[in-house]
């Protein structure tokens, strides 16, 4: 059986133009036991939460897209996507952004 044990976020750290409206997508991968390779995922098995306060600086998507809004920074949570019937026991990684003005 092939689980996640954790997950994985190929650019953790962002730095986005709020002068241009910057964009960036989060790249996650599943990372596995057993000898298994880790794997990139789809973003749409992800959530992704933004900490309080950083909605100021830059928005995300449900597919995250991560786009500039304001200088500043804060951080986004990516957890897998409960599908109400399996429970997985993966603990969440985190994207650091950064905006410039």
């Amino acid at each position: 059986r092939n689980e996640a044990i954790a997950l994985a976020a190929v650019n953790s750290e962002i730095e986005l133009d709020a002068s241009d409206s910057e964009t960036e997508t989060a790249v996650i991968y599943a990372v596995f036991g057993g000898n298994v390779a880790s794997a990139r995922k789809d973003n749409k098995y992800f959530t992704f939460t933004q900490d309080s306060g950083s909605s100021t600086y830059f928005s995300v998507s449900n597919t995250g897209v991560i786009t500039a809004l304001a200088a500043g920074s804060g951080t986004i949570e990516v957890a897998i996507k409960n599908d109400g019937e399996t429970t997985f026991d993966v603990p969440p990684t985190f994207i650091q952004v950064t905006v410039v003005a």
